[in-house]
């Protein structure tokens, strides 16, 4: 179907998903990650695969129902860290506004955010930019948001915007998906759809590590019913997990339920999953093993140390996995992880693991510049004595000093192929491979979690022929390691960190 008149949308976005206990986020952890102006939103990395309009996101979806132009406004992403710098916020606003009115008459808006946004004066800045938006635009222009299903979604998100969508699977694997559906709602409301929305904020805030959407999870088994839901009445069904770190008034799990048959019908629905949110809501205690367990575990891996478990759920785990015979196990870090604004560079695991001299053990990513820095003076093949953490001001992320053999250096460049990162170009920054022991370490210089087994093989190391594989990341990993790690072989380890 084509239309006589071409359409014109606006995207645009300012995503960062904040820590209250983290460093502050400035301008340049966006600069260093992604922050984009006009025409360079479009070639913007991240979401080129959403706006390609020959592919499966907003712009193909968008493509195939009329004809429309792009009119680019900004797009800046720092990932996960502490409160952004209000004075950068309020200048992101400005230009929001005076570049949304030279774009003059739009006929929609797709916003591509996060949810989980503070400033340090500000605890809901999506639902303040949301609001300069509206304000520019007006009542009637259709504005479709996508969100990560980690947002704190709030009243003023909601009254700002037509519609709301969150992500469906974690690890975040569907963000195009989303994106088409979004066009899809949009080119509704363009023949006249008029969309109801309920929002409702269940006070429950569920940990991390149970936020996982595969089968027999609780979130995942909560997604997917609220998903029977969607049909002629029912346009679209968000449940946020949320993200208790930004430590606001909004945290808490998000119910949002957008109606094409009226209010009535979206009340009804977004209540019925309020319930069963809440009436669900014992099985979202989470199971972690201590720092020790994790050792012994790795001992019994090694098969070098006759160390028993008196840990039943680890006794069961590997009863059920056949004594490891299928390779590696996973440590999940999830304390330090860079996807919640930990600082990717604690070293609990690290100094425990090498303490008890388990062999095999490949450690990533470890962000720590000024030891990326030293490696490359030592030069390949050599050793010096590392000071990890010596630039570093987080409590968390003490100082350790080891000497350590340089087995790698590199650009820290390349193209993922499994995972989140599939066919997405990665930046590192200048990194490095350290030998400590029997442990390999992959240093890297732009703070971010790992995603794929694609980053360890990038350093030349071969994943699957390590025994233990530690990962600085809460769950994103987990698409990205399926194939050489089963899910019942990844272990979450209680230590010390920003995201605990």
């Amino acid at each position: 179907m084509t239309e006589a008149v071409k359409k014109r949308i606006a995207v645009l976005g300012f995503a960062l998903e904040s820590n209250r206990f983290a460093p502050i986020t400035t301008r340049a952890d966006f600069s260093d990650c992604c922050l984009a102006y006009g025409d360079d939103v479009l070639s913007t990395s991240m979401l080129v695969p959403l706006l390609d309009m020959q592919g499966e996101g907003f712009g193909g979806a968008m493509a195939s129902c009329c004809t429309f132009d792009y009119v680019p406004i900004l797009f800046g992403t720092a990932g996960a860290g502490g409160p952004c710098e209000h004075i950068f916020f309020v200048e992101i606003q400005a230009d929001i506004r005076r570049r949304l009115k030279e774009a003059g008459q739009l006929d929609g808006v797709f916003i591509v955010a996060h949810g989980a946004g503070i400033t340090l004066e500000t605890d809901d800045m999506d639902g303040d930019y949301f609001e300069t938006v509206r304000d520019v635009v007006g009542p009637d222009v259709p504005i479709v948001a996508t969100l990560d299903l980690h947002g704190n979604v709030t009243q003023k998100m909601v009254d700002n915007t037509n519609i709301l969508i969150s992500f469906l699977t974690n690890p975040h694997v569907d963000m195009t998906e989303r994106a088409a559906e979004a066009a899809n709602l949009m080119y509704e409301m363009f023949g006249g759809m008029k969309p109801a929305s309920t929002y409702i904020r269940v006070p429950l805030m569920t940990p991390q590590v149970t936020q996982l959407t595969a089968a027999g999870q609780p979130y995942g088994d909560l997604v997917r019913a609220g998903q029977k839901f969607v049909g002629d009445d029912i346009a679209n069904v968000s449940i946020l997990s949320g993200f208790a770190f930004a430590d606001t008034v909004h945290n808490g799990m998000s119910i949002v339920v957008t109606a094409r048959g009226g209010q009535q019908a979206a009340d009804i629905v977004a209540q019925k999953i309020a319930n069963q949110a809440w009436l669900e809501r014992d099985r979202y205690v989470p199971n972690l093993l201590s720092v020790d367990e994790a050792v012994s575990l790795a001992q019994q891996r090694q098969g070098t140390d006759n160390v028993a478990s008196h840990n039943a759920v680890i006794d069961a785990r590997v009863e059920a996995s056949g004594e490891f015979s299928r390779g590696p196990i996973i440590f999940a870090d999830i304390a330090d992880n860079p996807g919640g604004g930990g600082r990717g560079n604690t070293v609990w695991l690290l100094k425990a693991l090498y303490n008890a001299d388990i062999k095999g053990v490949q450690l990533g990513v470890f962000f720590d510049p000024a030891t990326v820095v030293d490696a490359f003076a030592a030069g390949l093949g050599n050793c010096f004595m590392a000071c990890f953490n010596q630039k570093e001001a987080s409590g968390y992320s003490e100082k350790y000093y080891a000497e350590v053999k340089v087995l790698s250096l590199t650009d820290g460049n390349f193209r993922g192929l499994r995972g989140m990162i599939k066919d997405t170009d990665i930046g590192l920054g200048k990194s490095c491979l350290l030998e400590l022991g029997g442990i390999k370490i992959a240093v890297i210089s732009i703070r971010q979690q790992i995603f794929s087994s694609d980053t360890l093989e990038h350093f030349g190391l071969k994943p699957r022929e390590a025994r233990v594989i530690v990962v600085k990341s809460r769950g994103h990993f987990r698409a990205g390691f399926e194939h050489i790690v089963p899910s019942d072989q990844v272990f979450e380890v209680d230590a010390p960190g920003l995201t605990t």
